[in-house]
């Protein structure tokens, strides 16, 4: 009688287990991305995740973000490119999920930008609905470099017409970027911006 009353205990305690995982992870929205599978779970368990991606900085640990970096199945997880996205999607035993079929999440953006000196200021057309930009800076002459990410709010964008600026400074001499934006809300994160790749 104890002996079943030992299994039953290990099958609740395993399916409190499983559902604070997911829990955890539902807590959690980081979108998957980056140049590296490292750089991608690094990056969502940086300080920077709070108030953004993670709202309070306790769900995306490194189980969370190791399972959302490893499920992207999206171009913006560059090293997939070396991959068979097909096979990938066949190992995880599921179909691909579109992350932004949620149309009150902020649709994705399209950035320009000029270079001069070492500061870049980079563009991008007016948008509604939007708390938050969020701006990815990952130095691709050093790869071993954590993604640089600067939080921008309205106040501090300059507006001309419909179009919207922003100023980046403290660029190296001798770099390589590698730039993509988001627009955030607090219904979600937007799919990331184009790429612009600048060198000093």
């Amino acid at each position: 009688m104890i002996v079943l009353y030992l299994i039953a205990l290990i099958f609740i305690l395993l399916l409190v287990m499983i559902n604070k995982k997911d829990f955890f992870s539902n807590q959690c929205n980081y979108v998957a991305w980056g140049p590296s599978y490292d750089v991608c779970v690094e990056n969502c368990k940086s300080k920077n995740r709070i108030g953004l991606w993670d709202l309070t900085g306790n769900f995306c640990n490194e189980d969370v973000c190791q399972e959302k970096c490893i499920k992207c199945n999206n171009e913006r997880c560059e090293w997939l490119s070396m991959w068979d996205k097909k096979k990938l999607d066949k190992e995880l035993n599921q179909e691909p999920i579109n992350e932004y079929s949620n149309t009150l999440v902020p649709k994705k953006i399209n950035i320009k930008g000029v270079l001069w000196e070492e500061k870049f200021k980079i563009y991008w057309n007016s948008v509604t609905g939007v708390d938050k930009f969020m701006i990815h800076i990952f130095d691709v002459s050093n790869p071993n470099d954590k993604v640089t990410i600067i939080k921008i709010d309205n106040s501090q964008i300059d507006t001309n017409g419909n179009e919207n600026s922003y100023q980046i400074t403290g660029l190296k001499e001798n770099s390589n970027y590698s730039i993509n934006m988001y627009a955030l809300n607090k219904y979600g994160i937007s799919p990331s911006s184009n790429t612009i790749n600048i060198k000093l």
